[in-house]
């Protein structure tokens, strides 16, 4: 059974090719919940076997991973604080856990990206508040991508 999955994830990252490494990633990186190691594993095996080139492999990973990030940021820059405060129950963020938010990232500053980033279920989430307190759109991509 788990052989066949396997089969299976491989098969349709092949199909997917660069693009659908690409778009997985973006997925990865912006709000959604996708985890990385259902795209990175099957396409650096793929790699291996000559069907896909690494580099390019790692190349779209990144930049999947970068333009799922800076989804993110522009969703908490375009929208703001009033956007979260009118829905963000229906993604557990309350009032509450955005002046922590606001609070921590005052005081972390660029770091809290970068930690941020390497945290799962966190990394998906930590553009939100560098988006609403404006981070500086190269420090944010600097800290970003620096994992």
């Amino acid at each position: 059974m788990l052989g066949q999955a396997v089969s299976w994830i491989v098969s349709t990252i092949g199909r997917m090719g660069y693009t659908g490494v690409l778009a997985l990633m973006f997925l990865e990186s912006s709000f959604f919940p996708f985890p990385s190691e259902v795209v990175v594993p099957p396409a650096g095996y793929l790699a291996s076997q000559g069907q896909m080139n690494l580099f390019l492999v790692i190349a779209a990973g990144i930049a999947g991973s970068i333009l799922g990030a800076i989804f993110n940021y522009w969703i908490s820059l375009t929208f703001g604080r009033p956007f979260f405060r009118k829905f963000g129950k229906y993604f557990l963020v309350s009032e509450k856990a955005l002046d922590r938010a606001d609070e921590f990232f005052a005081k972390h500053g660029h770091i809290s990206t970068f930690i941020g980033r390497l945290l799962p279920g966190i990394r998906q989430l930590i553009s939100l508040p560098a988006g609403l307190a404006r981070m500086n759109i190269p420090l944010f991509l600097f800290f970003t991508d620096a994992r």
